[in-house]
């Protein structure tokens, strides 16, 4: 890989007294490619306050879903540690990373991952379900949040690709500490339901 990640971060609540969020110091990840070693991610420190929407840009290739999967803690760094509000998640086992992805952090892949046979509220009650914690005015909150309503009943396969976007992210119902997407096509609307409703 000859470059990586770069880094834009433009900040919607944050102060100058926020302490961070997440924090990625030295990460180092390489992949074996047939016999070949490949750097993907080389010394990278990454730190985000409370309240900042963070872009990671660049090339096809350079890193940037591997940067989001280690922090994630969706996969291990070869060196380096990842923190979210505090807590070192390489210290932490699988179940313990389970709970925190189900509690503290969503992630929103490129690929829609909505169940094809529930309706958008049934979608997004589906987590709440299973954390055994159901919450009908929450997902009235969201859908309503993001202007679903008249979709309330509708399978995602009778939804735009716009409004599964929104369906997607609006299934991550719990009021998270950090939200990471894949998708490169936040607008300015979709940033400002975000933060209203988080």
């Amino acid at each position: 890989m000859t470059s990586s990640p770069s880094i834009a971060a433009s900040t919607l609540q944050a102060d100058s007294k926020t302490q961070a969020l997440l924090t990625a110091s030295q990460l180092n990840k390489t992949v074996q490619v047939g016999e070949q070693k490949l750097s993907i991610i080389k010394d990278v420190d990454i730190y985000v306050n409370a309240g900042e929407f963070v872009v990671i840009m660049g090339k096809s290739g350079s890193g940037k879903s591997t940067l989001l999967g280690l922090l994630a803690a969706l996969d291990y760094p070869d060196s380096g540690t990842v923190s979210l509000a505090g807590q070192m998640l390489s210290s932490l086992d699988e179940d313990a990373l389970a709970v925190i992805r189900q509690q503290d952090m969503g992630f929103v892949f490129q690929s829609f991952h909505l169940l094809p046979t529930l309706t958008v509220a049934e979608n997004i009650a589906f987590p709440l379900d299973i954390a055994r914690c159901s919450n009908p005015a929450r997902v009235d909150e969201l859908i309503d949040a993001v202007d679903l309503g008249h979709r309330r009943h509708s399978l995602p396969n009778q939804l735009s690709g716009g409004e599964q976007q929104l369906h997607e992210l609006w299934s991550l119902t719990q009021r998270l500490y950090l939200l990471m997407s894949q998708q490169v096509t936040w607008t300015s609307k979709m940033r400002i339901k975000l933060c209203n409703c988080y």
